[in-house]
């Protein structure tokens, strides 16, 4: 094509000359003129072959783009939707989107993309809108109902198009429901490891820490950056049998003891497992850890619940004999007393004996009351007047060197209690407070009495305490103090850290029973050197009382000969009380046991005034003696001595739970103005 315009030109230039020098004649001017034809004619042939060769190329070009767009857009796995944002048509959809959604690719040219969207029409417009004034690709994730009314979640990319005069949103669309779903649980999973109570950890298969939950950041004190990136020091254990048990790639479950960030141990149940891999290697560990201080807490309860209920049955066991001899004692100091009532010297021996008595029968009623077996008579009570009442006996214990102070408040503080166990629970630890003070050089006692309402801080500090009012009672000393390590154990029955011949170590267990009876609770502060602090609190109870002092009753104790059945199964309780009895001028007959009695009481019914009986003997208690000698003469007066407690058999009969008892061993004077203010009022 080159060679033909350079020859063209040349030509074309010879007949330029020739025409300018008019040397050509006309036949040449023919030629020349035909030729200069041809050679245009050729070139314009030559120039239509090569624009139609170029065509022929661009054409197999553009046909050959267009396959692959089809190939692209209707092969591609991806579902591709081109939409019309002005209307939300869709404008063309690929083969994926007609096999996702159901519908044929007509059904879909005949649809707007708000048949599909579960979100609303303006809501989808916005959308379309928003990809259309923005450049860069937008992402979204919508709901899509599909042909069957499945509804599946999709994550779309969206780009505006320019198409022909128009511009259009093509997207690109995938289905993330099995991720949506996958990630659902494990939003739940990983939500329920941080919720529940149980400590979790997690390590890679080097040990090394990548997650704990905030159930292990409160049990342990230590937080994320503590650990996490560094081996927890469960895996470095001493533990053989543990760490073996791990190695095999096996779970280890046991009972190990922790300590949290602060240094404070701790017990803890602990469960390692393994987490393998698809290919059966290890992957990850996961540690759980559940804290035992509570349960070891209660075991420790129980142990000591199981230890009082034996102490319980151990004094149950020897009361009623013990408090029999104790009783027979006591008669015969009496009776011996009498006679020597001329020899001072004698008698004093003979009171010291009864005072001995009666302090060793003391120690059973302690024990008792440690126990919760011992008889308590719970009425409402104002601690107002029981502490003023008290000071005159705390200051007969407290040498005169102690400085002794009250600090009561003006409130009524109304309980329901015991009055004789309240009494005893205030000398107790007032005589405990003394006896710490014997080495101080100032010593001090401060007895308080004030209303308390647990604060949410202090329950979150004592969970047992309950939400309501309290009356605070509070024993402090400057004293010697008590060491930390004997604390948990102070109110167990037999300690004691006095000196032999000081102390039995039942005056605290005493306290903490009789406390536990009255449902309350008592707490001790103490540092050694600093001094200590027992407070009891006893729940308020609403009625306001008025305590009045009772008046003493005067009673002539001498019998005018009416007729007395004594009932018990021990010989010298019968003896020595026949004795006594008389001595006091009443007529006594005597029965060794309940049937006994019947028969006795058969015969001289019309005689018999009071009947005295011990509850508990053979062949037939007095309990039911009673019942039968009622049948025979109802009007009957009785009194039930004992030595333990009766009440809970009394009060198991109806008509015996109001009868007067008395305890063993018995004051002979107590028991003389019973039957004279029985006999009254018979």
């Amino acid at each position: 094509m080159r060679h033909f315009f350079t020859l063209f030109i040349f030509i074309l230039g010879q007949t330029s000359n020739a025409w300018a020098g008019h040397a050509l004649d006309e036949v040449s001017t023919v030629k020349l003129t035909i030729i200069f034809l041809v050679m245009i004619i050729v070139f314009l042939i030559g120039h239509v072959v090569r624009l139609n060769h170029v065509v022929a190329q661009r054409t197999t070009k553009v046909r050959e783009t267009e396959a692959r767009f089809t190939s692209l857009f209707d092969g591609n796995k991806c579902i591709q939707i081109v939409i019309d944002p002005e209307n939300a048509k869709i404008l063309e959809a690929n083969q994926a989107a007609e096999t996702f959604y159901g519908y044929t690719r007509d059904q879909l040219l005949s649809m707007k993309i708000t048949d599909i969207n579960m979100l609303s029409e303006e809501e989808v417009t916005h959308r379309l809108q928003e990809v259309k004034a923005n450049i860069e690709s937008k992402a979204f994730q919508f709901k899509h109902k599909l042909a069957d009314g499945r509804i599946r979640r999709v994550e779309a990319y969206a780009n505006k198009l320019a198409w022909g005069d128009k511009t259009v949103v093509y997207t690109i669309i995938f289905d993330i429901t099995p991720r949506w779903k996958a990630n659902k649980r494990a939003h739940q999973f990983e939500q329920a490891i941080a919720q529940t109570g149980q400590a979790v950890m997690i390590t890679d298969k080097q040990g090394v820490v990548e997650y704990i939950n905030p159930a292990y950041i409160k049990l342990t004190g230590y937080t994320l950056e503590d650990l996490v990136g560094k081996a927890p020091s469960i895996l470095r254990s001493d533990d053989s049998e543990m760490w073996q048990t791990i190695q095999a790639g096996k779970s280890w479950h046991g009972k190990v003891r922790k300590k949290r960030k602060n240094g404070i141990s701790y017990p803890a149940m602990v469960t390692v497992s393994q987490v393998l891999n698809t290919k059966g290697d290890l992957a990850h560990t996961v540690i759980l850890q559940m804290d035992l201080s509570e349960q070891e807490r209660l075991e420790q309860q129980l142990q000591q619940a199981q230890k009082m209920e034996a102490i319980g049955t151990l004094v149950g066991g020897i009361a009623h004999d013990f408090n029999n001899m104790l009783a027979g004692m006591v008669g015969n100091l009496y009776l011996a007393k009498k006679k020597a009532i001329d020899q001072p010297e004698l008698t004093q021996k003979l009171n010291n004996m009864e005072q001995l008595s009666y302090k060793a029968a003391e120690m059973i009623s302690h024990l008792l009351t440690f126990a919760r077996k011992g008889h308590i008579s719970m009425k409402p009570l104002c601690l107002n007047s029981l502490f003023q009442d008290a000071t005159a006996l705390f200051e007969a214990v407290v040498p005169e060197n102690i400085e002794l102070t009250y600090d009561i408040c003006e409130q009524n503080l109304t309980v329901e209690g015991d009055v004789t166990q309240l009494e005893q629970v205030l000398m107790n630890l007032v005589s405990n407070a003394k006896d710490a003070l014997e080495t101080i050089a100032k010593p001090r006692i401060c007895v308080r009495l004030e209303p308390f309402f647990p604060n949410d801080a202090f329950l979150q500090d004592k969970p047992y305490f309950e939400k309501k009012s309290y009356a605070m009672l509070c024993v402090r000393d400057n004293g010697v103090g008590i060491p930390q390590d004997i604390q948990d154990i102070l109110f167990e029955p037999f300690f004691t850290t006095k000196e032999q011949g000081k102390g039995t170590g039942l005056g605290l267990s005493m306290v903490f029973g009789a406390i536990k009876t009255h449902h309350g609770y008592i707490e001790v502060e103490s540092e050694p050197g600093e001094g200590t602090v027992f407070c009891m609190y006893l729940p308020f109870v609403d009625d306001e009382i008025e305590v009045k002092q009772s008046q003493q009753k005067v009673l002539n104790l001498g019998g005018h000969q009416e007729t007395l059945l004594l009932v018990d199964d021990e010989k010298h309780i019968i003896q020595t009380g026949r004795e006594v009895l008389e001595s006091f001028g009443y007529n006594v007959l005597v029965a060794g046991d309940g049937l006994d009695a019947v028969h006795v009481f058969q015969e001289h019914a019309s005689e018999v005034d009071l009947v005295i009986t011990d509850v508990i003997m053979p062949n037939l208690g007095g309990i039911e003696a009673v019942e039968r000698m009622r049948k025979i003469k109802p009007e009957l007066k009785v009194i039930f001595s004992t030595g333990y407690d009766s009440f809970p058999s009394l009060h198991a009969h109806g008509s015996l739970k109001h009868e007067d008892v008395i305890r063993k061993p018995y004051q002979v004077n107590a028991l003389a103005e019973m039957i004279q203010d029985k006999l009254q009022k018979a």
